[in-house]
């Protein structure tokens, strides 16, 4: 298990896992890993070492596009690589989904799958809707930065 990680171009997922939910389970192109800290702070830790912090990236947000709840955030700006997240980023039911590498996502049900630009695909227990709303405010995020 790692103590640190810094999300990047190759990140798919992150969630909180364990019983306690004080650890995080992150998904890359080609590996699967655990980090012993909390989902949010993988995401602070992660804005910090590109310039920012996620509260800095939640008010950029909201500055840009009127958002306060579920925000997408741009946590590197250089490479303009978008999260967004499919709940409170306080719940510890929450996911963040790499905008930039989803290439598609289907409806099953009450989960969705999500299929990333390598084909793997992952079913989590998010409706369509949500990730449909979620994947279009990032769209709009990724515009404003241009």
């Amino acid at each position: 298990m790692k103590s640190n990680y810094t999300i990047n171009e190759n990140t798919y997922l992150i969630s909180q896992e364990g019983r306690k939910r004080s650890k995080t389970k992150i998904i890359e192109e080609e590996a699967t890993f655990f980090v012993n800290k909390q989902c949010l702070e993988v995401i602070d830790d992660s804005c910090t070492n590109y310039g920012s912090s996620f509260i800095g990236q939640k008010e950029n947000t909201k500055k840009l596009l009127n958002i306060n709840i579920k925000p997408p955030i741009v946590v590197d700006k250089v490479n303009t690589l978008i999260f967004f997240p499919t709940a409170s980023p306080k719940s510890t039911e929450c996911i963040w989904i790499s905008y930039n590498n989803l290439k598609s996502y289907k409806k099953m049900n009450k989960i969705t799958r999500l299929t990333f630009k390598n084909n793997k695909m992952f079913d989590i227990p998010v409706t369509y809707e949500i990730i449909d709303n979620q994947v279009t405010r990032s769209i709009k995020l990724e515009k404003k930065c241009q």
